[in-house]
């Protein structure tokens, strides 16, 4: 780097931010809701990456975080199970908060997931789901339980969760273990987004469909990518999605696990089939 540029630009830019961050947490302090002492210091800290991100980006030292496809979880082999989440907002129009249906942010999800130019569309996966909970239905109640011995993945590889469940890292645990913030895009960002869900995964005191809905932030790794204030439903926001049950496949495919009746209704088949031949020539009507 030139050192003429680094002594008139970059450096005087990071001295600009590392005295901007004493005034982050009353920065932060203008965001959703009120929270408490620790809640303010974690938000202080976000408050700095974004500064020294801005910083980066105005000297033109900007890190890529972007992925051009979805990356198969390093460590897991054939027959592995496992799920994705991610950030849907980009390709299926606005997001917003208004209505009390699932079954209308379920559908908002999987057209975004499944659009020209997301990064998972190749999977050909038609039941994404929302992270989120309507008046009548929570999500876990929308997405299903998974155990702790099935990792949720975000979509560069990375372990976020064991299980959907409220203890360990579980994703309602208060505890993850990786920040989900990539999106069907492939970038990756820490904006706000509609949950309407409690950190245990309960329905929020503001569902979805509320005049103002619980919002979480990506981004964090606390009860924050959850559920860190209210915002007004019709904001346009972006929504987290998760996939249904996924398996490892040869050549590191990618694919999802039948159904239980699925797999009950093939088995019945087979079994019809065999007694079929055993009996001999086949039953006939004329």
């Amino acid at each position: 780097m030139n050192k003429n540029y680094f002594c008139e630009k970059l450096l005087p830019l990071c001295g600009l931010v590392l005295g901007l961050a004493g005034n982050a947490g009353a920065a932060a302090s203008m965001r959703v809701g009120k929270r408490s002492a620790n809640r303010n210091g974690d938000r202080t800290q976000m408050g700095f990456r974004i500064l020294s991100l801005l910083a980066l980006v105005a000297v033109g030292v900007v890190p890529s975080y972007a992925i051009t496809t979805y990356v198969v979880p390093p460590g897991l082999t054939v027959g592995d199970e496992f799920r994705y989440v991610f950030l849907a907002g980009n390709f299926a129009g606005s997001a917003t908060a208004a209505s009390t249906d699932i079954n209308v942010y379920n559908a908002y999800v999987n057209t975004d997931a499944n659009a020209g130019g997301s990064i998972i569309a190749s999977l050909g996966i038609e039941d994404w789901m929302i992270l989120g909970s309507t008046a009548t239905v929570n999500v876990i109640t929308n997405i299903g339980a998974t155990p702790s011995t099935i990792g949720i993945y975000g979509l560069d590889g990375t372990l976020i969760a064991d299980g959907t469940g409220t203890t360990g890292n579980g994703l309602f645990s208060g505890g993850l273990l990786s920040t989900l913030e990539y999106s069907t895009n492939g970038g990756q960002n820490s904006d706000y987004v509609f949950t309407g869900t409690n950190a245990d995964g309960s329905t929020a005191a503001h569902p979805l469909g509320d005049a103002n809905p619980e919002v979480g932030q990506g981004g964090f790794l606390n009860l924050f990518w959850t559920q860190v204030g209210t915002l007004p439903q019709g904001t346009s926001l972006e929504l987290y999605g998760i996939s249904p049950l996924l398996v490892v496949g040869p050549g590191g495919t990618v694919s999802e696990v039948p159904e239980p009746t699925t797999i009950g209704l093939m088995g019945l088949g087979a079994a019809f089939l065999l007694m079929a031949r055993r009996r001999g020539p086949p039953f006939r009507c004329d």
